[in-house]
């Protein structure tokens, strides 16, 4: 019995939150680390730059996938949808070799297809080594197998139409209890067209409105028609009894930030 495992969702994760000029992974460096993209003025192209920085000789394949982020930050890869550019992504090359200490440019074109509504849409270059690492191992039945680990990397890209609406809203916050700590769970929800980088951040007051503690939210994507939960650990534990959070959120792509207000009551048995 051989499985097959296919490492992906760190590097495009990490290239939606800080959006860096390049992105290096284990030997490996990819420029752009993202790519920006308008439908407006036709077919847009350019290019990848693959550098092998390792010792031995690599060979990759690549194609166009789609991705969303989950409500709780992970990523899945899914079929391609409305919001989906992978159908509309041509590799040249798609298949290659990669000897140490060298690099190769990898050319696109993304060739829209359809009437296009306005909006953001959104797809991911999969890079995926063609060197597998196999380990072996026995089930609880004693079943013998073989697991085949495929690297891969995804790198996002994105591309918009028409005039886009940038909207969202901060719909609920709750407190949780951890094993040694409390955190609190903001939901965010966007309800545009286009993604929205959110950094954001909670004031918590006690019955009497008087600021008791704050913190950050972190800083990460929200993609359209999506809901994301963004948790940041409490700095000291509270006390059971009635609070109000107030959440302020903000990005680029709004002119106003994302703010709301909840009244809370915590129980220490929670």
């Amino acid at each position: 019995m051989v499985i097959r495992l296919s490492l992906a969702g760190l590097a495009v994760v990490l290239a939606l939150l800080i959006f860096p000029v390049a992105g290096s992974w284990a030997g490996l460096a990819i420029s752009p680390a993202y790519v920006e993209a308008s439908f407006d003025k036709g077919r847009p192209v350019g290019e990848f730059l693959i550098s092998n920085l390792g010792d031995e000789e690599e060979r990759y394949r690549i194609k166009a996938v789609h991705f969303v982020l989950t409500k709780n930050g992970g990523l899945d890869r899914i079929p391609p949808d409305e919001h989906s550019l992978a159908a509309w992504v041509k590799f040249n090359p798609t298949e290659f070799t990669l000897a140490p200490k060298t690099k190769r440019a990898v050319r696109y074109v993304i060739i829209p297809q359809g009437n296009l509504k306005a909006g953001e849409y959104w797809g991911a270059m999969e890079l995926e080594s063609l060197k597998t690492t196999t380990a072996s191992g026995k089930d609880e039945k004693g079943r013998e197998y073989n697991i085949e680990v495929l690297p891969t990397i995804l790198v996002p890209m994105f591309g918009k139409f028409g005039n886009v609406r940038y909207q969202g809203v901060v719909k609920e916050a709750t407190l949780a209890k951890g094993q040694t700590d409390q955190s609190l769970r903001v939901l965010l929800s966007n309800t545009g067209d286009g993604r929205l980088l959110i950094e954001g951040q909670y004031v918590i007051m006690d019955g009497a409105g008087q600021e008791i503690q704050k913190g950050q939210l972190g800083k990460f994507y929200l993609l359209p028609g999506m809901e994301q939960i963004a948790a940041s650990r409490l700095t000291s534990k509270l006390a059971s009894g009635s609070y109000k959070v107030r959440v302020e959120c903000r990005s680029p792509q709004l002119k106003e930030s994302l703010s709301n207000e909840f009244d809370l009551v915590w129980k220490e048995s929670q």
